[in-house]
Parts: structure tokens; sequence; C-alpha cells
């Protein structure tokens, strides 16, 4: 009796222990493997947008769970985003001189020509962006495209089933939500724009203040918040993570279903009481975390043979 006693008191010792390891604030991952009812397992990575490829590739098993998963999402499909009215905007053409230069370096997508159709947020944005990875040092020499550009060409290249799980009109409104405007063509919209182009050393020292952020994901170290709202961080997260993740949900569960699948979303859309780990968890799947391993002495074009 004793015995049968003691084996049942470490069986539900063993399964607390693990709730607790599953669901810790702080852990030492970005990437979390899903099971779904039928045993099969998909993985949700936390994505860095100022981060590029070879964060991705050096480290271990990140390569081999998306190789062989069947379908990828990520927040969108990565295709070059376009406004519908065939609109410009209304620079000097100092400043789409000064605009040109500063894209010159640009280690993202943006383009003179993909500023032809961008509204101005979006630019201001894709700007704090380039600004981030330079003053955070987030690029590698070797990198040939930010991670979540990658990861959705990568599946293109595959012939993988590519899935967005948002439009380009859901971006743009993101996009407009952070900047404060509803507008595309918003005059404050155009100002800030210019106002980032003209003195781009006045946003280094906040950009600068942010870099623990790109430290953090590097070493690994992540607390995921698990027990509070977003909104108890940022008024603005509403909006931007959680009304997205209730969203995405509307698309998940079906793609774990149906594929094994590779998800990919800023690393803050798994973070709080709303994150998809815990709405994930709330519909009955069982999430794990996955220890990463840094692959030393990494070589992006050795890498590619293999």
């Amino acid at each position: 009796m004793k015995a049968a006693l003691s084996i049942l008191f470490l069986l539900l010792s063993t399964h607390v222990y693990s709730l607790q390891a599953i669901f810790p604030d702080s852990c030492n991952t970005i990437l979390w493997g899903i099971v779904n009812a039928k045993g099969d397992t998909s993985y949700l990575l936390g994505t860095f947008h100022e981060f590029g490829n070879v964060f991705f590739d050096s480290h271990s098993p990140l390569r081999s769970v998306y190789r062989s998963a069947e379908c990828i999402a990520t927040e969108n499909d990565m295709r070059p985003i376009r406004i519908a009215k065939n609109e410009t905007i209304k620079l000097s053409r100092s400043d789409r001189q000064s605009l040109e230069k500063y894209l010159g370096k640009t280690h993202s997508a943006l383009t003179m020509k993909s500023t032809r159709y961008l509204p101005p947020a979006s630019i201001s944005y894709f700007l704090l962006h380039e600004l981030y990875i330079r003053v955070c040092n987030t690029h590698e020499a070797e990198d040939v495209a930010v991670m979540d550009e990658y990861i959705a060409n990568g599946a293109r290249t595959a012939g993988k089933k590519l899935v967005g799980l948002e439009s380009s009109a859901d971006v743009l409104s993101v996009f407009n939500k952070m900047a404060g405007t509803n507008d595309n063509y918003d005059i404050k919209g155009i100002e800030s724009l210019r106002d980032i182009i003209a003195n781009p050393d006045k946003y280094v020292d906040s950009a600068r203040k942010q870099c623990w952020e790109a430290d953090n994901y590097k070493a690994l170290t992540i607390n995921y918040h698990f027990s509070k709202h977003s909104t108890e961080d940022d008024t603005l997260y509403a909006e931007i993570i959680d009304k997205r993740n209730y969203t995405w949900m509307d698309t998940i569960p079906q793609l774990l279903e149906d594929n094994r699948t590779f998800i990919a979303v800023g690393l803050k859309h798994l973070f709080y009481k709303n994150g998809l780990i815990m709405l994930l968890s709330a519909k009955g799947y069982t999430l794990f975390p996955v220890t990463l391993t840094k692959i030393e002495n990494f070589h992006y074009k050795k890498a590619l043979k293999k």
C-alpha cells in the first residue's frame, strides 16, 4: 500500500512539475511544440523582426522542424504591400534624395520603388525598423533577409503551403495604429516621415533604449509574462497584439489539424494571458518549450550545402 501511494505521489508530483515547466514566465527558448489530439506535432516560433536568417539557421533544431513542416504560416505572406490607390507620398525632391540615400544601405526589403505604393506611416515603420537593426546590431554580415521574410521565401522555394494569417490591408492598418493615425495619407504621417529622414540621429537614443530586447532574444532569455495582460505593459497592445491573436485563432487550429505546421509570428504574440501559447492551450492543445542549441562557428554558405 505504501509503495502504491509512493508511486501515486511521484506521478502527481511529475504532473505538477510538467505543468509548471510548460508555462514558466521565464524560458530559454523562442520555439514551442504544439501537439494536437491525434498526436501530431507542429511548432510555433516567436520571431524578432529585426533579426536575420543567420540567427534562424544557426540554431538547432530550428532548421530541421521548419524543413519537415508541410505548411508554413507567417503573419502575412511577405509579398510587397501595396495600397489600393496609386498615390505617391508628398515629399520634396531633397526629401526623396535623402530617403534614397538612406535606403541604399538598408537591410530590409524596402526600396524607392516600393515607397510609391506605401503610405507614410508604413515607410516610417520600415525606417525605424532599419534604424533599430543598425543601432542594436541585430544583423550578421552573411544575412540575406530579415527572419520573417526568409521563412516565407523559403516556403515558396521548397514548394510548401504558405499561409498568411492576415492580409496586406491588415498590415497597413497596424502600421497606422502604431503611428497614431487611421488615414494612409494623414499629414501627421508625412511630417513624421520627413522628420525621420531629416533627423535620424534624434531617434537613435530611443532605439538604443530598446536594445535590451534584442540582447535577451539573442541570449534566449525570454520572459513570457503569462501571468499578466498585455495592456499592463502598453495599452496599444490591445490592438496590435491581442486583437490580431484572436483573429489568427480563427485560422490556426484548422492548420494544426490538417498539416504539420510551422508558425512564425512576432515573439510578443506568444506573450501574456492572451498570447497564442495560452490561447492554444485553452483550446486543448499540449504545448511544450523546445530547447535550442547555438551551432558554434556557423557558416551560412557551408550550411546551405547540407
